[in-house]
């Protein structure tokens, strides 16, 4: 038979209920503000002095001038293009060479024209010099001399076509006249010698109103000279030729004659008496 409930829970009972009523009491001042022991746990602590509000004014920073305007943008021309790099070299290193201008277009040459001789000459008459010229293109006499009154032919090359060319003879600087080139440039004069030309060589000169310039030696005898030799006058020269080649042809001979008694000694003349042989 079963005895009477035992007391000995009770104890335990109470202090899960002190400790439910503890953390309700903790909730409650959490929740509402001091807890409801304050009131016995004597007077409250004095508030804490709210430190003074301090104000600092910060004045608004300056404002930057704008700066001013400036020119207009820069307009710079294009860089040359940059050269390209060589091929690599044997120790690894590469060799710029610089890019080289275009040569300038070839053009292609023009022969020069050939002159035009006819149209870069305005004929004109020289004038008749006071002396002959010393040098220029021989020119031909038909005959070697002269006599006053007689017809001399001269002829000389190397003129333009129908280029008018002077004829003047000299030493006294008389004119002949102007006698017209043929179309190969070939002028032929006739003339006859004046009577007032003096016995001795003169010069006769062509002369071109353009250009060139032949000469000749035209020598005039004496009249009186051929009527006393019954001919046509002979130039002194003639006569000094004559006599060297007499002399040249007398001392051939008197040479011959001498050699040819040196080899035959019958014919050597006998010597007189008494004389060494």
């Amino acid at each position: 038979m079963s005895g009477p409930p035992r007391a000995g829970w009770a104890p335990g009972l109470g202090r899960t209920l002190g400790t439910l009523a503890a953390v309700a009491t903790i909730a409650t001042a959490l929740t509402f503000g001091a807890p409801p022991w304050s009131a016995h746990a004597g007077p409250a602590a004095p508030a804490a002095p709210t430190p003074p509000e301090v104000r600092v004014d910060v004045p608004p920073a300056a404002e930057k001038p704008a700066p001013p305007p400036g020119p207009g943008p820069i307009v710079r021309p294009p860089a040359p293009p940059a050269p390209a790099p060589a091929p690599a070299g044997r120790g690894g290193a590469r060799t710029v060479i610089p890019a080289r201008p275009a040569p300038p277009p070839a053009v292609p040459a023009v022969a020069p024209a050939a002159p035009d001789a006819g149209a870069a000459c305005t004929p004109k008459e020289p004038a008749i010099p006071d002396k002959p010229a010393t040098s220029g293109s021989p020119a031909k006499l038909d005959k070697a001399v002269y006599l006053v009154g007689d017809r001399v032919v001269v002829t000389a090359e190397g003129y333009g076509a129908a280029e008018q060319v002077q004829l003047a003879m000299f030493s006294e600087g008389t004119a002949i006249g102007n006698f017209a080139a043929d179309a190969d440039g070939s002028v032929r004069a006739s003339f006859e010698v004046p009577a007032e030309t003096k016995t001795g060589t003169h010069v006769l000169q062509f002369t071109g109103w353009c250009a060139g310039v032949a000469t000749a030696e035209l020598l005039i005898g004496s009249p009186g000279a051929a009527a006393a030799t019954g001919g046509p006058l002979i130039p002194m020269w003639t006569w000094w030729a004559g006599g060297f080649l007499l002399l040249v042809l007398a001392g051939i001979a008197a040479w011959r004659v001498l050699r040819a008694l040196s080899e035959d000694p019958g014919r050597r003349p006998a010597l007189p008496e008494g004389a060494a042989a």
